[in-house]
């Protein structure tokens, strides 16, 4: 029996492993490539792999006040975990936080997919920007939890 049709688990991991990253790597070289570089042509930033431009920071920070931050919650997986459970199908982003004396934290934050969009279009001087709703979260989360200490 050839391991592309072994039923026994290892085998069927890495298949699907080496799979999945050889299909990661060509839609990554199809958005590099192609997608981008077309987006860019026609004044359209997708913030993708690259530092928030300062004329936008503003609109992502309230972005996040007014849309992401009413369906998020952390738990802090520092502590004892008895009564989480991660549930099957969701999505979890990890994030460090620093509080006043500069102690680390570990959060697990939720990721609303079923509530938020992924991608929104932003817009500055006649420019057009596409940003992830996480860029959100990654700019201003650290800033929240410090303002709340």
């Amino acid at each position: 029996m050839s391991t592309r049709h072994n039923i026994d688990g290892q085998g069927n991991y890495e298949l699907a492993k080496t799979e999945i990253n050889r299909q990661q790597r060509k839609f990554g070289a199809i958005v590099a490539d192609q997608i981008l570089p077309q987006l860019t042509n026609n004044d359209i930033h997708w913030i993708y792999n690259k530092p928030i431009p300062p004329q936008i920071a503003d609109q992502i920070v309230n972005l996040f006040f007014n849309e992401v931050l009413a369906y998020i919650y952390s738990i802090c997986i520092d502590k004892d975990l008895t009564d989480f459970f991660a549930e099957n199908n969701k999505l979890y982003q990890l994030v460090i936080l620093k509080d006043a004396l500069c102690a680390e934290r570990l959060e697990l934050i939720n990721v609303p997919s079923e509530s938020l969009q992924r991608l929104y279009a932003l817009e500055n001087d006649g420019h057009k920007y596409v940003v992830f709703w996480k860029t959100s979260l990654s700019i201003t989360y650290h800033t929240s939890f410090q303002m709340i200490l």
